[in-house]
């Protein structure tokens, strides 16, 4: 079994982990919610602060990216 996406959420959805990773975390988030809830959140927040209309200061903005 796949373990869960935990501490690699953010590199996950930056598609940052070797190949060979990101195809098990692809499989293991068919079946399970919890991993790609987060994985959702995940990419709703960073789609949130690349926008043009995000409100925080550009360097604030950075940092969190």
């Amino acid at each position: 079994m796949t373990p869960h996406l935990r501490g690699h959420v953010r590199a996950y959805v930056d598609r940052a982990l070797p190949p060979a990773v990101l195809h098990l975390y692809d499989r293991h988030l068919v079946a399970c919610m919890v991993c790609r809830s987060a994985a959702d959140q995940e990419r709703r927040i960073v789609s949130a602060l690349r926008a043009d209309g995000c409100a925080l200061p550009g360097s604030l903005r950075s940092s969190l990216m």
